[in-house]
């Protein structure tokens, strides 16, 4: 995955520079990242700004939804899907907003329909994914490309509102 990101070339990607996996003398293994340093953390912003009252300008969102649309359209032109949208998962370095953790992520051969087993942030899953959650089922069909794209919008009503209430509010009103 690492090689794959790498050769992207795309610039919308936090930089894996290696990793190293150990285990301690009771069999605990521990897996360490040494990744490109973020200077913002997008969830720890949204909270921040939420406590405080500090509502994005509309400019301030479009720089961040270009940079995330860009970087989304050249994954998925590659057949990358992510399967874990979340602003925990999206930090900005060197002045551009970029996507990180792919631990869920997936290189398909096919147009992002696939049978997957559930993945995702809770709150952020699109309503597919979410009912599947839901019923207990674990696997389930469908285009995960879609599914990417709808936990960004998730994201970007977060950011626009400061507000996690009101996810949950958007749920409601699908069940």
């Amino acid at each position: 995955l690492k090689e794959f990101i790498e050769t992207t070339g795309c610039d919308g990607v936090i930089r894996i520079y290696g990793n190293l996996c150990s285990s301690n003398h009771f069999g605990t293994n521990y897996y360490y990242e040494l990744m490109e340093l973020a200077e913002k953390e997008w969830d720890k912003e949204i909270e921040y700004r939420g406590k405080n009252k500090l509502y994005y300008q509309e400019y301030e969102l479009m720089d961040i939804f270009s940079h995330l649309i860009k970087t989304f359209s050249a994954l998925q032109s590659m057949h990358f899907t992510h399967r874990d949208i979340n602003p925990q998962n999206i930090m900005k370095a060197n002045g551009r907003w970029k996507i990180c953790d792919f631990g869920n992520s997936k290189i398909l051969k096919r147009d992002g329909i696939i049978i997957q087993k559930i993945r995702g942030s809770e709150i952020f899953m699109s309503p597919i994914v979410f009912k599947g959650y839901h019923s207990g089922v674990q696997s389930i069909r469908h285009n995960t490309f879609k599914s990417d794209v709808f936990s960004l919008g998730m994201c970007f009503f977060l950011a626009a509102s400061l507000n996690y209430d009101a996810l949950n509010v958007i749920r409601e009103i699908y069940d």
